[in-house]
């Protein structure tokens, strides 16, 4: 990977109205920002000049900007300038630019007889008489003028200007809130698209003595990068992935593990510095709401407090984590037809004198589920789950006794399902449409079930096909409803409203969005939970049209409910996207797949979709899918297709790993329909999704494959090889018997770094001779001769190239010889 040389140049700040401009005194010259430097340098030192600014020395790729810098110079009275190209050989295809973007086949004005590396390997541009204009390969420690190139950009109230985006430091924060904070800025944590911005990026730096920054990746594997802007991976420095965290920092030092400017991953919870990036021009993101801060689950206070919680939560014994003096009791509910789970993660009470009764409802009139007493401290796995969605725990203290510490427990919503055939949709109009045979009322979509059921079984019958029951959030939807059912002779419906209290506020519509303050029609003297918690709709008499609450258990017809959609071909429709099921694959690669058909990883943001998607898994045996999501902390999701975060259903947040799976069973672990972290490189079956009508995905083009280091031969080939890469002794890992020589080379004024991960050589016979240039007359750095195995070895280059022979002069078979990687550093 790369790692560059800067000189600490002062990188100014941009102030101004929105024009097209160059910054740090660049001049524009044909859409381009150039800067002369008419004191001599020879090429290394030209480069770090120009990498000291975030830029490179100039390139020309056509014919008109080839005209220009001549132009630009000509007034100077100079005879050569540096250029951004180096080569590797004497073709064209073996001269790269210095953007490491490609190669002079893409465009070349070279003098007849060049490329020729033999008589250097850096290029220069000749200005004037003949050949003006042309291109030279000369020795790379002339010293010659030369002209840097920065991207032109436009003005902005920037703390740092590139490339039309506004950059802003920021002190120490973990991930999660680091991209919150600069959400609220209307930005990202920082994406990188190319070298030089990772230049750039370095260089706003170089005044800090920081060993490294938090920029805005999560890599999934060593190949794959999500950024947290939802931006396109097209450019990687990914140095070393590790298995303690899949978050990225950039390394402001060269150290023994990493290199300046390299990527490398850790804990998403760390601290570090970081940069907010966002595009030039967006002073306002009132459009663009930041993710929600996901509360914590609520915490019981130290004496009791009884009364009714929702999940997700979790509850303790009065006076936890010190000993408890008293009893409680606790209402645990939740939404519609989901269940109450509830896991004890520390118990520790006196035997039988204080037992906690868990009961199947909302009182202990309710069946006995279990009666709990134990003495298992933090190895407790107890769990117990409810039939319905309400679950009361009665904590009884009668030993009186001052010296036991109690429980502390976690409850959540587990959703239940009737497994129903999700119907495929092949429309090939784009109208608007419901699936499954619901009918489109009111651009929704509703469907009359007839034979009664309680109010906790028609929930699952709407939970079954990824929907509610109905909700009526407006007096429109309201009397819609009543005229869709009225022909039918029914005098109620079962709705989506639950409460838990007697105020509007305590009665939540089962889309779990609000409460019924937002809208209601509550009959007089309603709601009362005291004649039940589930609300019925009227559709006779004085109260047609009226909400009431009435007992669960009761059987009365109902209304599901779906959101619209339009017509695609699809394998499953829902809310203006499409679906696809897919065999298992890595995160990584699972991504590329979704990519090409046009689509990303599913990402999840209500509770309605995330029901569906469990629900077209219905008739499948898998225990869990991916999802597009990577969790940096236990409240914050980053979406693989750069969707905000705006609904969580993280269960467990674990240091396994940080991409996220959705359980499709209930164990002792996950619920159903919740979300779990593990190993980005897990396979797993998994779903992509896309926007209705999205066919053609020509304009987004999926990320690179990055190809990784390049494996020696197992003889040898003697030849340049360009950084990143591996070398290896002939025939490795299986024992040498020959000799070999490489010549290891990288761009403009960057450095090579040598590895070696393993040397097994005949002690004084067979040597490693490093030397710091491209042939054995440049000064040796080292000679490595040793019987040692693993281990590391690094050695580093004044310039951008090593030469590395090994001698064979022991013509004994029985040594498996070295392996090293290269990198390119600044």
């Amino acid at each position: 990977m790369k790692f560059f040389i800067y000189l600490f140049l002062f990188i100014t700040s941009c102030y101004a109205s929105n024009n097209t401009i160059c910054t740090s005194g660049f001049s524009l010259i044909n859409n381009k920002c150039w800067k002369l430097f008419q004191d001599p340098a020879n090429h290394t030192m030209a480069e770090r000049t120009c990498t000291g600014y975030g830029g490179t020395l100039f390139m020309a790729k056509t014919a008109i900007d080839n005209r220009a810098v001549g132009n630009y110079v000509s007034s100077f009275g100079i005879d050569h300038i540096w250029m951004g190209v180096f080569c590797i050989g004497s073709v064209k295809s073996q001269c790269y630019f210095d953007d490491q973007v490609g190669s002079t086949v893409i465009y070349d004005n070279f003098a007849p007889g060049f490329p020729n590396s033999g008589t250097g390997r850096c290029v220069y541009y000749a200005v004037p008489g003949s050949p003006s204009g042309q291109w030279i390969n000369g020795d790379c420690m002339e010293q010659l003028p030369y002209v840097c190139e920065l991207p032109t950009t436009h003005s902005d109230i920037c703390d740092y200007n590139f490339n039309d985006h506004c950059y802003f430091r920021f002190n120490e924060l973990p991930f999660s809130t680091a991209q919150l904070q600069c959400q609220q800025l209307c930005g990202n944590l920082v994406s990188i698209h190319s070298a030089e911005e990772n230049r750039y990026i370095a260089s706003i730096y170089s005044q800090y003595s920081y060993d490294f920054i938090r920029i805005g990746g999560i890599a999934t594997s060593s190949e794959f990068v999500v950024w947290a802007d939802g931006s396109v991976m097209d450019y990687s420095n990914l140095e070393t992935f590790g298995t303690g965290g899949n978050c990225l920092k950039m390394s402001l030092k060269t150290t023994y593990s990493h290199s300046r400017g390299a990527w490398y991953t850790d804990d998403c919870s760390t601290l570090a510095h970081f940069v907010c990036k966002r595009p030039i021009g967006v002073p306002d993101c009132s459009g663009t709401p930041p993710p929600p801060t996901v509360a914590p689950p609520p915490i019981t206070p130290p004496t009791c407090t009884t009364g009714v919680y929702v999940a997700p939560g979790f509850i303790t014994s009065p006076n936890y984590p010190h000993a408890f003096t008293s009893g409680c009791a606790y209402t645990l509910t939740t939404y519609g037809s989901n269940k109450i789970r509830l896991t004890f993660n520390y118990l520790y009470t006196y035997s039988n004198a204080d037992p906690i009764d868990i009961y199947d409802g909302d009182s202990t009139d309710a069946p006995l589920i279990h009666t709990l007493y134990s003495t298992c401290g933090s190895s407790c796995t107890d769990y117990f789950t409810s039939t319905g969605n309400t679950m009361y725990v009665n904590f009884r203290y009668s030993s009186n006794t001052q010296n036991n510490i109690g429980f502390n427990a976690t409850f959540s919503s587990l959703i239940v399902y009737l497994f129903l055939l999700i119907a495929t949709c092949y429309a090939a109009s784009n109208n608007t449409i419901c699936t499954n045979g619901f009918d489109l009322i009111n651009n929704k979509c509703w469907k009359l079930f007839q034979d009664p059921a309680n109010h906790t079984m028609a929930e699952k019958t709407c939970t079954g096909y990824g929907g509610t029951l109905f909700m009526a959030k407006t007096a429109i939807d309201n009397r819609a409803v009543g005229n869709y059912v009225n022909s039918f002779g029914i005098d109620r419906i079962w709705m989506g409203v639950f409460c838990i209290g007697n105020a509007k506020s305590q009665c939540y519509f089962d889309d779990q969005v609000g409460s019924t303050v937002i809208y209601d029609n509550f009959a007089p003297g309603f709601p009362n939970p005291g004649t039940g918690r589930c609300v019925y709709y009227a559709l006779s008499g004085s109260t047609n049209g009226l909400w009431i609450n009435g007992d669960c258990m009761e059987s009365f017809p109902y209304v599901c409910e779906l959101p619209t959609t339009h017509s695609d071909y699809c394998d499953f429709n829902f809310n203006d996207h499409c679906y696809f099921q897919n065999d298992e694959l890595s995160f990584s690669s699972a991504q590329l797949q979704c990519q090409s058909l046009c689509s990303n990883l599913v990402s999840i943001h209500s509770a309605e979709e995330n029901r569906y998607i469990t629900s077209i898994y219905s008739q499948f045996s898998y225990d869990f899918i991916r999802i597009g999501g990577i969790a940096t902390s236990s409240d914050f999701v980053v979406w693989a297709d750069g969707s905000v975060m705006d609904y969580s259903n993280l269960e467990t947040f674990s240091t396994g790993g940080n991409c996220l799976k959705m359980a499709l069973t209930s164990t002792d672990y996950h619920s159903r329909g919740a979300w779990y972290t593990d190993d980005c490189s897990t396979l797993g079956h998994f779903l992509c999704k896309r926007p209705i009508g999205t066919t053609d995905c020509s304009k987004t083009p999926p990320p690179p494959t990055v190809a990784p280091p390049p494996i020696a031969p197992p003889t040898c080939t003697s030849g340049v090889y360009v950084a990143p890469g591996v070398i290896s002794s002939p025939n490795y890992p299986n024992n040498y018997r020959s000799a070999c020589a490489y010549t290891l080379t990288t761009y403009g004024s960057n450095k090579i770094r040598l590895t070696f991960t393993y040397v097994n050589t005949y002690p004084n016979y067979d040597p490693i001779d490093i030397y710091d240039g491209d042939s054995t007359d440049a000064p040796l750095i080292y000679s490595l001769n040793r019987q040692s195995g693993g281990g590391y070895w690094t050695y580093t280059s004044t310039g951008n190239s090593i030469y590395v022979n090994f001698r064979y002069t022991s013509g004994t078979a029985s040594y498996s010889g070295f392996n090293a990687t290269f990198y390119s550093v600044f």
